[in-house]
C-alpha cells in the first residue's frame, strides 16, 4: 500500500496514497521519477484504512442513518428520513484535528466532555490517552529486554490508565 501520492514527470498522480498495488500499479509507480517511495505491507488480520473507517462509520450509525461515500479519508453519514438522527455510540470521538472538525459540536480538546449527555472525545483528548499508553508501554519495555507487547496487551494497558 502506498504511503503517499506518487506523481509522474508531469505531476499527474500515477499512484494515490493508500492505493493497494497490483502488478500494473507497481509498474506505474516504479517508472515514476522518484528517488524514494514509501510503502506499507498489510498483513493478514490488518485492515486498510478505508475498510477500517467504513466499519467504524457503520458501527456509529443507528436507525434512520446511512453511510454514503468515502472522500478524502471521510465517510459521510446521512439521515435516511426527516427527523432526529440516532447515533449508536455511547461516546463520540472525532480524531480529525484539522478543521473542519468531523463531528459538529465536538472540539479537538474534548476529553470526555458531555455534549447532549454523551461523552465526547476530540483528537487532542484522544491523543492524551494515546501518549499515556505509549509511555506506559515503553516503560514496560525498558523493564525487560525480552518483552514483546501485542495489540491486546497494549489495549489492556491503556484501559487500566
Amino acid at each position: 500500500m502506498l504511503c503517499h501520492d506518487v506523481r509522474d514527470g508531469a505531476g499527474k498522480i500515477v499512484g494515490a496514497k493508500g492505493a493497494r498495488l497490483d502488478a500494473a500499479g507497481a509498474t506505474a509507480v516504479l517508472t515514476a521519477p522518484w528517488d524514494e517511495i514509501h510503502v506499507l505491507e498489510i498483513h493478514p488480520g490488518d485492515l486498510h484504512e478505508e475498510e477500517a473507517g467504513a466499519r467504524l462509520a457503520r458501527a456509529a450509525i443507528g436507525p434512520g442513518a446511512d453511510v454514503k461515500g468515502y472522500t478524502g479519508g471521510q465517510w459521510t453519514l446521512v439521515a435516511t428520513r426527516r427527523g432526529l438522527l440516532s447515533v449508536a455510540r455511547t461516546a463520540l470521538a472525532d480524531v480529525n484535528a484539522v478543521p473542519p472538525l468531523g463531528l459538529e459540536g465536538v472540539e479537538a480538546t474534548d476529553d470526555g466532555t458531555l455534549r447532549h449527555g454523551i461523552p465526547a472525545f476530540g483528537a487532542l483528548g484522544i491523543g492524551g490517552l494515546k501518549m499515556k499508553a505509549h509511555k506506559a508501554a515503553i516503560a514496560q519495555l525498558f523493564e525487560r529486554n525480552d518483552l514483546v507487547l501485542d495489540a491486546e496487551q497494549i489495549y489492556d494497558l491503556a484501559a487500566a490508565l
